[in-house]
């Protein structure tokens, strides 16, 4: 047998046990993991999952937007955005090298932000006085006004960061 689960209901499953609590339906879920392993998982299956997810509860956390987030056990920093393909919320490590600021991709933000607090314009700037950095922390272009350098923010994340 051939699996007839669509790319579609699979990329949605991914982004619902991202975001919701699957405790309720962690059984069903390793059941239709198995089948599509074995070749087996149908479309109704995945549509009755879902359907029990969409009834799940959020995760704990709230809503993720884009701006720095600090992961509150390690306070390793995180860029979180919308990604441009898929709408979804994505992630960039933020790592400081030397004098510059680099960003290793990391994936859902939901995956890895769950422990993390978004920071304030403020204390991006703060985190970044110090690099001197020609890099937006917020959108990762490159800086040219010497105050949006200190800060580390340009003028429009300045403006819009929330």
């Amino acid at each position: 047998m051939v699996n007839t689960m669509t790319a579609r209901q699979s990329d949605f499953l991914v982004s619902l046990v991202g975001e919701r609590d699957t405790t309720s339906v962690d059984r069903f879920l390793a059941e239709l993991r198995q089948h599509y392993r074995e070749g087996q998982a149908t479309s109704e299956e995945a549509s009755a999952l879902i359907s029990g997810l969409l009834q799940c509860p959020r995760k704990a956390g709230g809503l993720i937007t884009e701006g720095i987030y600090e992961d509150v056990g390690t306070s390793t920093l995180y860029r979180a955005y919308l990604g441009q393909n898929n709408g979804r919320m994505l992630c960039k490590r933020v790592v400081f090298d030397g004098k510059d600021i680099s960003y290793d991709y990391q994936g859902l933000a939901s995956r890895f932000l769950q422990d993390a607090r978004r920071l304030s314009r403020e204390e991006v700037a703060e985190r970044t006085l110090s690099y001197g950095s020609g890099t937006c922390m917020v959108c990762g272009r490159r800086l040219d006004d010497p105050e949006s350098v200190d800060r580390g923010i340009g003028p429009v994340c300045w403006e819009n960061y929330s």
